[in-house]
């Protein structure tokens, strides 16, 4: 028993810690952060990993600008995963504090995905447009959303049909079989997190750590959640590891990560950056 009641507070205990404990990022202005999204380098390999794009993008800014970022990271659920969409887990992109809001630079948007965004009942082109997190948000969940809402949509015309023949039949059996179809709709809609009287909308749960997310005990009723991170921390992995107390909080860059992350993600990573074959051979030169 004090072994079980051990393990469980050790585990509280990591459960406890913030990717962005004692970090604090620099705040800059509007037309600072559209400058930085400009330059950012968008030659990138189309079947690269988005956690080595965000990494590289946020380290150059760093060293170039001397600019803390940090990353916002969008993970979906079982929920999501089963009904909108098996081939996504994750993603992540570079996040900066401007004018105190914290706003998206994802140089994907408008690179491989289409740059047009809903604004109210409008679209909206954000191409190399910083996005606040809560557009970035919606914009990752916009296709999902309107799957969700056809769905919702033929839920609900499957009902209205069920409740008319419902009310002009006379027959027994047949009455059973409807209320039982109709039984079964109002489930679907239930596990799909819908209603009858208003349009289907997902909203991503915000979480402090990586745990928040993966041990949610709600997550039956969660589509997607939302973590933001110093801009140390590469990928969900990394996350999950510091929240089980097997890594130590990051507060640097590590050049081999980002050796690694230049030459999966970017063209010509060898003739931007110093490889890791070249800087061997300066390190032995200078020794």
């Amino acid at each position: 028993m004090k072994f079980i009641l051990l393990a469980l507070f050790t585990q509280s205990l990591f459960a406890q810690i913030s990717p962005m404990e004692n970090y604090n990022p620099t705040d800059i202005s509007s037309a600072k952060a559209t400058q930085l999204f400009k330059e950012m380098n968008l030659a990138t390999n189309k079947k690269s990993q988005c956690f080595n794009r965000a990494h590289v993008w946020t380290n150059e800014i760093a060293t170039k600008h001397d600019v803390k970022g940090m990353k916002i990271f969008i993970y979906f659920s079982d929920l999501y995963k089963d009904h909108l969409d098996d081939g996504w887990g994750f993603h992540v992109a570079p996040l900066y504090r401007v004018e105190g809001r914290d706003m998206a630079l994802d140089g994907e948007v408008g690179n491989y995905w289409s740059p047009m965004i809903l604004d109210g009942k409008n679209f909206r082109n954000v191409s190399r447009v910083p996005l606040t997190d809560k557009e970035w948000e919606n914009f990752w969940i916009y296709s999902a959303q309107r799957k969700l809402e056809s769905k919702r949509v033929g839920f609900v015309n499957k009902l209205k049909e069920y409740r008319s023949e419902l009310s002009s039949t006379s027959s027994k059996s047949k009455k059973r079989r409807l209320k039982k179809s109709i039984k079964k709709i109002n489930e679907k809609m239930a596990k799909y997190l819908v209603t009858e009287d208003a349009p289907a909308k997902i909203t991503c749960k915000e979480v402090v750590d990586y745990n928040d997310f993966i041990q949610d005990p709600n997550a039956d009723k969660e589509y997607c959640y939302i973590q933001k991170t110093s801009m140390y921390y590469m990928n969900w992995g990394e996350l999950r590891s510091l929240n089980n107390g097997e890594f130590n909080p990051k507060n640097q860059w590590i050049i081999t990560e980002l050796e690694a992350a230049r030459k999966e993600a970017f063209k010509n990573y060898d003739k931007i950056w110093e490889t890791a074959d070249q800087r061997k051979k300066r390190e032995k030169e200078e020794n």
